[in-house]
């Protein structure tokens, strides 16, 4: 993934699948994540799903950083 898509909004759904949403703040190829601002979690959204913290659906978070391996899909919103 390149820099120049820094500032766009997009969508992850994890490997547990969840899905979350937020802006792209800083892509590390060296450790193989993203970062990613103002994070709004969804839920498995009835994916069959194994993660079973429930209180961080619904949830902003101001920051997260997420593994590209961790990644099951990821898309420009």
């Amino acid at each position: 993934m390149s820099s120049s898509f820094i500032g766009s909004k997009i969508a992850i759904v994890t490997k547990s699948q969840y899905r979350y949403v937020g802006t792209i703040i800083g892509i590390d190829s060296q450790a193989s994540s993203i970062l990613l601002g103002n994070v709004k979690c969804f839920g498995t959204e009835n994916r069959i799903g194994n993660f079973s913290n429930n209180q961080v659906v619904g949830s902003l978070v101001p920051i997260m950083q997420f593994a590209n391996s961790d990644i099951e899909d990821l898309k420009i919103v």
